[in-house]
């Protein structure tokens, strides 16, 4: 397999992975670091009142489920030989896309102003 092929496949993959648990982590209100500014301290909670960040909380498990997935597809690609078929890598980036669509479509529908 090409160089590239295998740079774009684990690219795919990490965002579809960090993409997938910020998306996740958000949806299910599963634990993680909020920050609080005023207190200066982070805390690994479920909920937070509403003055700390859950922001970085919400990296923290993107970057790490995205970097096993890619992770997983370097060491995957690696036993391939011969070229992807141009379908194949037109899946992956479809996908990819379509998820930071959703992610992007998720947030900018929860910080809509409702009456």
């Amino acid at each position: 397999m090409p160089s590239w092929q295998r740079h774009y496949l684990v690219a795919c993959t990490f965002a579809i992975g960090f993409v997938l648990a910020y998306l996740v982590t958000d949806y299910f209100r599963l634990p993680r670091v909020f920050y609080d500014g005023v207190a200066r301290e982070l805390a690994l909670v479920r909920r937070a009142p509403p003055l700390p960040m859950g922001y970085y909380g919400l990296w923290l498990w993107g970057l790490l489920a995205g970097g096993v997935l890619a992770g997983a597809a370097a060491l995957g690609t690696r036993a391939l030989r011969r070229p992807l078929e141009p379908t194949t890598l037109h899946l992956v980036g479809g996908w990819a896309m379509a998820l930071v669509a959703i992610g992007l479509g998720y947030f900018a529908w929860h910080n809509w102003p409702f009456a």
